[in-house]
């Protein structure tokens, strides 16, 4: 037995947590990057031991540990191999699996859809008719929140999505991506939450991305350009983040769908959570500053060149529940204050007021962890430094509970008609 297998340590990313599946606990631990193609399923009963799984206890040290549970070193010798084979150990076996992952990802030219025959059909009939179910949908709910007045402005320059899967978001990605129509010479700026760790902000690709109703084209010499403002290293640097992120991809069916052969402009956005503990805007952060610049310089030349742009963000909102690390169970009540705090987040949208959308989620903490707020935040901001106003729409606010799991998602879907 190596080291990495006598001192077991989990490695990172990963993603761990309890699920109810058939009235019955289970913890699943699953890899968000796809280096571990598959979850693996265990007895809650591990997790104490896998607590232990830090590096710095020995195979004996842990049996030991926790004898008096009636666990021996081989139950323990047994749970490390298991892991080891699933590639959720940091060990050579995991190390090598990676870099040949990270090494074909790097090497591919396009970006195969990571969700198609799990988030949605791989068949593209199927996926083509679920979709227009979305999309034609009409019996919407009478929302408070939502804008009733549906007459539409001459040019929409920008949508917000859901990033939630489409069985809980279906109805409002169709109520927003319904007015989306096709056009010539059409670029598509597309904004998604990066939901792993990285210590850069803005991580793009070269890649297209590949889907069942057809590919959407990286505009490469686009993004060449604009890596070459904001730094090629840190613009790449952690590329593979695109490979099996769900923010940008569950947006690429509606969008292939309606047009074909988009072009397209995939950038994913990490946390501004340093930004909001130092409470200080983004553009005062020279990471944050040199993106946005060189963005925006990039799109005007494009304009010049005749083309439209149209921007989208998949993003989620407020994240609630003991599910995702609140001390308290949902309640209708917690509901009621999350649907009354993102009204005021929907509001600064509708303002065009990036800084009373900072202020909002400084001031609370981002206390109901609303995962989309550094894509809205640049989206807004990019629309101001363009000099593009607008008004928007409401098309839907929905909050996805799960009472049985103790978690709660709302999202939204939102379009804006240039007024300039």
């Amino acid at each position: 037995m190596t080291d990495a297998l006598r001192y077991p340590r989990l490695r990172w990313p990963l993603d761990i947590r309890l699920e109810q599946i058939e009235q019955q606990q289970v913890l699943i631990i699953n890899c968000p990057l796809g280096i571990s193609e598959k979850p693996l399923a265990l007895m809650p009963a591990v997790g104490p031991v896998l607590a232990c799984f830090d590096g710095t206890l020995s195979v004996e040290e842990i049996s030991e540990k926790f004898k008096d549970f009636g666990v021996e070193k081989e139950h323990v010798k047994a749970l490390v191999k298991l892991l080891d084979e699933n590639l959720f150990l940091a060990s050579p076996h995991f190390f090598a699996a990676e870099q040949k992952v990270k090494e074909d990802f790097i090497n591919s030219r396009v970006r195969k859809a990571a969700l198609a025959g799990l988030g949605y059909s791989s068949i593209a009939s199927e996926l083509d008719q679920e979709l227009e179910q979305y999309l034609v949908k009409s019996n919407q709910e009478n929302e408070s929140l939502v804008d009733q007045d549906y007459t539409l402005e001459p040019q929409l320059v920008g949508l917000i999505a859901p990033h939630i899967d489409y069985k809980r978001g279906g109805k409002t990605y169709g109520l927003t991506y319904r007015h989306l129509q096709p056009k010539e010479n059409i670029l598509y700026i597309l904004f998604g939450t990066a939901h792993q760790y990285s210590s850069n902000l803005f991580h793009l690709t070269l890649k297209d991305f590949e889907g069942p109703l057809g590919t959407a084209l990286c505009d490469k010499d686009f993004v060449r350009r604009l890596a070459g403002f904001y730094g090629w290293d840190r613009s790449f640097s952690d590329e593979l983040l695109h490979k099996r992120e769900h923010s940008l991809e569950l947006q690429l069916p509606f969008i292939t769908k309606i047009q074909k052969e988009p072009c397209i402009v995939p950038i994913l956005v990490s946390s501004f959570h340093h930004m909001l503990l130092e409470k200080k805007m983004p553009d005062k952060y020279e990471i944050y500053e040199k993106f946005i610049s060189s963005l925006v310089k990039c799109i005007q030349l494009v304009i010049t060149e005749g083309r439209k742009i149209c921007v989208i963000a998949g993003v989620d909102l407020a994240h609630i529940g003991t599910h995702f690390g609140d001390p308290e169970p949902l309640s209708e009540e917690a509901l009621r204050v999350v649907r009354e705090q993102d009204s005021i987040l929907i509001d600064a949208l509708k303002e065009r007021d990036k800084a009373k959308l900072f202020s909002h989620i400084c001031e609370k903490r981002d206390n109901r962890k609303v995962c989309g707020f550094p894509s809205l935040y640049t989206f807004v901001d990019l629309h101001e430094r363009l000099g593009i106003k607008y008004n928007t729409k409401l098309f839907s606010y929905e909050q996805a509970v799960d009472w049985q799991n103790d978690r709660c998602v709302s999202f939204m879907g939102m379009g804006f008609y240039s007024t300039s």
